[in-house]
């Protein structure tokens, strides 16, 4: 394995003129290296993979620094309107709603890949993605869309489910670890479900939205929530070309092993037993949603290394593709 070289700090305009800003890391192996595009997950997430100062995972620069180890070069990034490119955030209500839309999230990926693959140093022929939860669904989009054409996707705890059914999941726990009693549990799903409909259809937020609820919903996310509640993990995974790779934990509980995964595979195999598309699934033991380990219940998995497994895994994908 090939040590870590340099990292260069980069800039670039993303979808309808947005500034953007990142950290190209170049392994040492020398010549053109194959290249991953990072791409992390939901929220006001920078480069690193972080919301400071509460959720700090270093995950995608740890994956970057793990990658140089296998002599792939990979570009991470803040996303638009945070970090290094705070300032370029609007502040009217209108504007935010249309800066933050996910068209543009999925436009900022493309132009990042296609920066990406024209970086000295890079193998413009073996550029791909590796997106982070959220991260992934965009890689996916983006690969089935036809908007971009990346030489493989590596889905890190991403999804397998729309997001109407994965949040039905997501808030029941929360509810019930909070003692909401179960009729309670079963308005809000209702509620939430409701909420989602009504985006997916284009009729826009309702007049009322529960306040247990407001704050996942609020006005200038509608035309955000209308693009991720429309996608369908499983029906983009099997429309892509490219070879996938699914990398989830199974002490993950935003993303659930047995619920999930199953779902991206099951789209796999049709996509391979139809079109002969290579893919690969790998279930880390005892990892989170953030890949790194959990020592119990109670570990939230936020902090520290790696789970042990993700370096093996990806070393046998990166073997079986001629990357490594």
């Amino acid at each position: 394995m090939a040590f870590l070289a340099t990292e260069n700090e980069l800039t670039w305009e993303g979808a309808a003129g947005a500034p953007l800003a990142g950290t190209l890391t170049l392994p040492a192996s020398g010549g053109r290296a194959p290249a991953l595009l990072l791409i992390q997950g939901s929220g006001p997430t920078d480069r690193d993979g972080n919301q400071r100062p509460h959720l700090v995972t270093d995950l995608l620069k740890d994956l970057a620094h793990l990658l140089a180890g296998f002599g792939i070069a990979s570009l991470r990034c803040d996303k638009r309107g945070m970090g290094a490119v705070a300032a370029s955030l609007p502040k009217a209500e209108p504007d935010l709603a249309v800066f933050v839309g996910w068209d543009r999230f999925v436009g900022d990926a493309q132009r990042s890949l296609a920066m990406l693959a024209g970086q000295p140093g890079v193998d413009r022929a073996r550029v791909g993605i590796l997106g982070h939860s959220e991260g992934g669904l965009i890689a996916l989009d983006l690969a089935a869309g036809g908007l971009a054409h990346p030489a493989m996707l590596i889905l890190a705890a991403t999804t397998g489910r729309p997001i109407a059914a994965v949040l039905r999941d997501q808030i029941a726990r929360l509810a019930r670890q909070q003692g909401a009693p179960e009729t309670a549990v079963v308005a809000i799903l209702a509620e939430n479900d409701r909420i989602l409909a009504r985006l997916v259809a284009g009729e826009g937020y309702p007049e009322a939205i529960h306040p247990g609820l407001a704050a996942l919903y609020p006005p200038y996310l509608r035309h955000y929530w209308e693009g991720f509640a429309s996608r369908d993990p499983a029906d983009l995974a099997g429309r892509c070309p490219c070879p996938i790779l699914v990398l989830s934990g199974s002490a993950d509980v935003q993303v659930l092993a047995d619920r999930d995964v199953p779902a991206l595979e099951a789209a796999l195999i049709r996509r391979a037993a139809e079109r002969g598309r290579p893919y690969r699934v790998a279930l880390l033991a005892g990892a989170s949603h953030n890949l790194k380990p959990v020592s119990g219940p109670d570990d939230p998995g936020l902090s520290g290394p790696l789970h042990s497994d993700v370096a093996s895994s990806l070393g046998t994908w990166f073997r079986d593709q001629g990357w490594a």
